[in-house]
């Protein structure tokens, strides 16, 4: 049985017996209760289960406890109790590009991942956000480029896009940017801006959504984090501990924060318990971040080092130098990507490839990589799908500028060699 034919997106409680799910009771969505809901939910879940192992062979008196197998792991990995090792799955796979696009726009600077892998954001240099359909890689604007003769509700930043962020329920996107705010749009409709968060006393370099909630934590080259929550869009808190400029954050689905900044440090946040853990392995600025599971922690800098982090200790679990350069001519880290809750994940720098890795106790090991030129300023991953944003810029400077490079969004699809 392959490992891809399990890996199922299905929006259920894994908690639910096989039993409960037999006497669910049909009822239309408006009258059903939250239970009942997650009861169908969770039957429908099975079903699709079974329908699987059978399709793989498994004999008939042997489907009820391999499911029953899959749903505890599932759990323990929800838990951050389990990490599901892919490594094996991501490198026996040929990627090949599925669609490449070229933007007409400035630099791609930043770009987030819909929940379902149906639509990718990007926003630019030239203050544009853009949405990009994975399937055609067709896009519409859902903001335009910022035109200094035209001021209009249209238009918004009036500076450099740095970081995106979209909700799981692909309601809310969320753009921060060099003019130092925070701007709400309706994902779904084109010119949608909602509202704009202020707080911030420099630019916004990163932003990410909690999972399944409507909580925004962001990041700031004013030295703090803020927690945002669009119920009521304001801020709820700031958190302040970095000692200069917040460079990047991640969030955790228990609103844990991890972040990274220019002061070299690498930084988790438990908000709900008012503190955070300091660690410092790298020699320049960390430029990108990444949690893998509630336990471990992906960090890159400006040193061209990769670091894996565990929360049991200050120092690096597993430390990667000169990840994407040679000794003496490090290539920056500018962006990672993880596939969530596996020990796989994927970096970008400006050395003409992106690199994907699998961690283990006291080892990151690469085991793919696919050509990109530029300067590969946003990644997002998932089980079927990379996106990569690459530019002839960096995404926070105009220090090189690869002029035979194209500013583009790629996609590329996982394609198993065996099938």
């Amino acid at each position: 049985m392959s490992k891809r034919a399990l890996r199922i997106n299905f929006d259920a409680n894994d908690d639910t017996s096989l039993e409960d799910n037999e006497i669910l009771e049909e009822e239309s969505e408006d009258e059903e209760t939250a239970e009942n809901k997650r009861r169908r939910l969770a039957k429908q879940y099975v079903s699709k289960l079974k329908s699987v192992y059978a399709t793989n062979g498994t004999e008939a008196d042997e489907v009820d406890g391999a499911i029953s197998q899959h749903l505890k792991k599932e759990r323990m990995i929800r838990d951050g109790k389990a990490t599901q090792d892919d490594s094996e799955f991501i490198s026996t796979l040929d990627m090949s590009t599925e669609t490449s696009r070229q933007c007409n726009n400035a630099s791609i600077t930043c770009l987030c991942l819909s929940t379902d892998q149906n639509f990718v954001y990007t926003g630019s240099k030239d203050n544009s956000l853009i949405k990009w359909d994975c399937e055609t890689g067709e896009s519409i604007n859902i903001k335009d480029k910022w035109k200094r003769d035209i001021h209009d509700s249209f238009q918004s930043h009036d500076r450099e896009i740095l970081s995106v962020a979209v909700t799981s329920d692909g309601r809310y996107l969320a753009s921060g940017g060099r003019d130092n705010q925070i701007h709400i749009f309706d994902a779904r409709i084109q010119y949608g801006e909602i509202q704009t968060l202020r707080g911030h006393k420099s630019a916004v370099s990163g932003l990410v959504f909690q999972e399944n909630s409507d909580s925004l934590f962001s990041s700031s080259f004013d030295g703090s984090i803020k927690y945002w929550q669009l119920n009521d869009m304001c801020c709820f808190e700031t958190l302040f501990g970095h000692q200069d400029e917040v460079q990047a954050i991640d969030c955790s689905s228990k609103q844990r924060v991890l972040s990274g900044g220019t002061d070299r440090s690498v930084r988790y946040w438990k908000v709900d318990h008012g503190s955070h853990l300091v660690f410092r392995a790298h020699k320049g600025s960390v430029d990108a971040v990444k949690i893998l599971d509630d336990s471990t922690y992906i960090s890159g800098g400006q040193d061209g080092r990769l670091n894996a982090w565990k929360d049991s200790s200050k120092f690096p679990m597993a430390t990667v130098e000169n990840a994407h350069g040679k000794v003496g001519n490090e290539s920056w880290i500018s962006s990672l990507a993880t596939l969530s809750s596996t020990n796989v994940f994927a970096s970008g720098s400006d050395d003409g490839f992106v690199k994907l890795w699998s961690v283990s106790e006291r080892n990151i090991r690469c085991i793919n990589k696919c050509a990109i030129n530029g300067f590969v300023n946003g990644l997002a991953m998932s089980e079927s799908l990379l996106v990569i944003g690459s530019s002839k810029e960096h995404r926070l400077g105009t220090w090189w500028n690869k002029k035979s490079c194209k500013d583009k969004i790629t996609f590329l699809r996982y394609r198993n060699s065996n099938s």
